[in-house]
């Protein structure tokens, strides 16, 4: 075996990840426990960071989209949040998911992530949490096309038709409790 760690001497290793082409592309991802993330596009021999937009301490896993090579998204969970990034690492955007901040402690990437778009999140509480990305809903490299403003659908609002009490049930008194009793 030899070592692989050209640019990553003295660096704490919490994560690898493999593109799913790599026999085509030989992407090789690391994360620190410094907060980094360094790729490799050699199979391994020369690293280089691509860190911009993570700002969350420790990476703890790395997880690469089955589509890596048509989409380049991959994830990175750290000690506060997930991150994506959707252009081979050069940039990422906290997944804002509505769930705060969590240790995140594993990822998976669902195989028809392509069609589905899911993401499971293992968290330091035990839970298991699931993101499904919307295609627009994931960050884009490119500049977004509007979406055209949606058109207002009118909806019928129906006029309530006054329903009569009915007669009082014996032994029952007060306004409105004939109504529970009869129903009874």
């Amino acid at each position: 075996m030899e070592a692989a760690s050209t640019g990553l001497i003295g660096r704490a290793i919490n994560a690898l990840a493999i593109s799913p082409d790599y026999a085509a592309d030989h992407t090789v991802f690391v994360g620190t426990r410094e907060g980094r993330v360094f790729r490799a596009t050699d199979g391994g021999d020369t690293w280089q960071p691509v860190n911009t937009g993570l700002h969350a301490g420790n990476i703890w896993n790395l997880a690469i989209s089955p589509d890596y090579t048509s989409d380049q998204t991959l994830f990175a969970g750290t000690s506060r949040w997930v991150f994506v990034s959707t252009n081979r690492g050069e940039t990422w955007e906290a997944v804002d998911a509505g769930f705060g901040p969590m240790l995140v402690r594993d990822l998976a990437v669902s195989p028809a992530y392509g069609s589905d778009r899911t993401l499971f999140v293992n968290t330091d509480d035990g839970g298991v949490l699931r993101q499904k990305f919307a295609p627009a809903a994931l960050p884009s490299t490119s500049t977004p096309t509007p979406a055209p403003a949606p058109t207002p659908t009118p909806t019928a609002i129906p006029t309530p038709t006054p329903t009569p009490v009915p007669a009082a049930v014996p032994g029952v008194s007060g306004p409105g409790l004939g109504v529970l009793a009869a129903a009874l």
